[in-house]
């Protein structure tokens, strides 16, 4: 069994607050992610799996069209790429120039055996443009076959990359973990890096990351908001479908949901939910998964200046 399985399991059987209170109570050791890993006790998805990371950026790469895509040299960028930096191995595979990687600590693994691996699942695959990387021994040497850049500081980390650079922005349940006062900035952030013909695909989970429902949504806005749940692990930003569209709106895209999962029923007894929740419409709640496309919208300037106010 591996020891994500093992993890799984475990999880499986733990009820949703038993969850939470150990990662409240891990959250307060000084125990670095790594370490935390390795003790099963942690991990950021499953993208040391080269067939996994390879079905997470094709989902989002076949999910629409944007600059430069079938001509190939296109620019490309990953929020939180999470425990590796295989996106941008496969991203060159499939034409890419330069990737970004943008994450808000450094938890990618440096094992340059891994890189190597999915490179040799690429070529297996039949991707002509699959880096090679037999000869790799640093990452230096895995960055340079794959244009890649590696940043750990988040919303500072957009902040320095050059307007209408990036062609094609993805991130595969990372939004929803953006504090929620940062989450309008960083959409500006993004608008302003989008080429004018680019587009942003984002898969969202607006479940709670204990038990997959909507447990979440008990607490008050003063309680979820506190640092001790920001710093928990398991904190999202609890924004709901419609005010997630309302902020992409305002950051000047144009929103498509391309994907859109919903619980039949609530999973939570509405009696349970903190307000403003607890007074939503069923519909803003049912909401469990989307993934939506965003494209600039045309005639509007989304400066740094205009970022930075």
């Amino acid at each position: 069994m591996t020891a994500d399985h093992a993890r799984d399991r475990i999880r499986a059987v733990m009820p949703w607050w038993a969850k939470g209170a150990l990662k409240l109570s891990l959250s307060r050791i000084p125990i670095s992610y790594h370490v935390r890993r390795r003790l099963m006790l942690a991990h950021h998805g499953a993208m040391t799996q080269p067939a996994y990371a390879h079905d997470v950026f094709r989902r989002h790469f076949d999910a629409a069209a944007f600059h430069r895509k079938d001509s190939g040299g296109f620019t490309a960028m990953e929020l939180g790429p999470g425990d590796s930096l295989f996106s941008a191995v496969v991203a060159k595979a499939h034409g890419a120039s330069a990737t970004s990687l943008v994450d808000v600590g450094r938890f990618a693994s440096d094992d340059v055996e891994l890189y190597r691996k999915m490179a040799a699942y690429l070529c297996d695959r039949g991707l002509p443009a699959a880096p090679d990387l037999r000869s790799a021994r640093t990452m230096d040497d895995v960055a340079a076959a794959c244009g890649l850049t590696y940043a750990t500081d988040g919303l500072a980390a957009l902040r320095r990359l050059p307007d209408a650079s990036i062609d094609f922005t993805y991130s595969n349940a990372v939004l929803q973990a953006v504090r929620r006062d940062e989450f309008l900035p960083t959409l500006k952030e993004l608008r302003r890096l989008t080429h004018p013909a680019g587009c942003n695909v984002h898969s969202i989970d607006l479940r709670d990351m204990m038990a997959l429902s909507l447990n979440h949504l008990r607490f008050s806005p003063g309680m979820w908001e506190s640092n001790l749940i920001r710093q928990s692990g398991f904190y999202t930003n609890r924004l709901r479908l419609a005010e997630i569209i309302q902020n992409c709106d305002e950051a000047g895209f144009t929103s498509e949901i391309s994907e859109l999962n919903q619980w039949p029923a609530l999973p939570v007894n509405r009696r349970r939910l903190a307000r403003p929740y607890r007074d939503m419409p069923d519909e803003e709640l049912r909401t469990k998964t989307i993934r939506i496309v965003l494209r600039p919208r045309a005639n509007v300037a989304a400066t740094t200046s205009e970022v930075a106010s």
